[in-house]
């Protein structure tokens, strides 16, 4: 939360923002990699999604970036352990980059089998029904919260095959519209929340320096309108996948519209189907 908040509604504010976290939280994910070194290791987040009666986790197309081949392992959380899961993945990219600052879209997808699914417990899965899909102006005063796993807030004990993650979310507002061109980001693809961690309210109320957001990839940014100390969701919260976070004099965390993932889901299932 940026300390813009603080004041006499800040404690209503904050049990807003956990209650945003509680209910949308469980659709989103940790994604592990499996280390020869340590064991699994976090390496991100993911987004749990339905569409056509099929089950896809959504991530930022880097944070998949360590898989070559169809024998590395790949793990996302689920509502008590790590699940297996396996690939294909599915990468939507324009233009196809060799660089992340030529993809701004950096979106990636894989697809869960039933039982896989079944296998996460009770978590949240997002619909088409929860998606944000207008490409049009947003108003400067729209607030959203970033949901994601920092893997600086893991911990793991690889002999026990054990691990601790934090769910960390955080409330801010969208950027200037002239913060778009300047990064190569567009304003119909990609949506950015101004993220200065320097300059962050925790929980408690106090001033804090807050850890640099790698592995929030993937993760979700949910849309609220903030008012009076009290959010309210938007009818479609899902307003995008997170894809990266820009430091030094930018300060702000850029996600990728959920317009453009339903855009790329559509396109691929149709392949998907035909190469089973």
């Amino acid at each position: 939360m940026n300390r813009e908040h603080q004041g006499s509604d800040y404690e209503q504010l904050s049990a807003e923002i956990r209650a945003v976290s509680d209910e949308w939280g469980p659709g989103v994910q940790p994604v592990f990699y499996l280390s020869s070194r340590t064991g699994e290791e976090l390496h991100g987040s993911c987004v749990l999604i339905t569409y056509q009666k099929r089950f896809f986790a959504v991530t930022a197309a880097h944070v998949l970036k360590p898989l070559h081949n169809e024998h590395d392992s790949l793990f996302i959380g689920g509502q008590s352990r790590i699940r297996s899961v396996a690939p294909p993945l599915w990468c939507e990219s324009h233009p196809p980059a060799e660089k992340r600052s030529r993809d701004p879209i950096d979106l990636a997808f894989f697809e869960l089998t039933d039982e896989q699914a079944a296998n996460l417990g009770e978590v949240r899965w997002f619909s088409t029904s929860d998606m944000e899909l207008s490409e049009g102006e947003v108003s400067d005063h729209e607030c959203y919260v970033a949901i994601g796993y920092p893997w600086r807030k893991a911990k793991s004990r690889p002999a026990n095959r054990e691990h601790r993650v934090l769910m960390y979310s955080y409330l801010d507002y969208r950027v200037d519209i002239r913060a778009y061109a300047q990064l190569n980001y567009s304003e119909t693809k990609n949506l950015a929340i101004s993220f200065n961690r320097k300059r962050v309210v925790s929980r408690a109320g106090s001033g804090v320096a807050t850890v640099k957001p790698h592995g929030m990839s993937g993760g979700a940014l949910i849309a609220v309108e903030a008012s009076a100390g009290r959010l309210h969701v938007h009818s479609r919260p899902l307003a995008g996948i997170l894809t990266a976070w820009h430091g030094g004099g930018t300060q702000l965390i850029v996600a990728t519209r959920a317009v453009v993932l339903l855009e790329a889901l559509r396109k691929m299932i149709p392949r998907m189907t035909n190469e089973k």
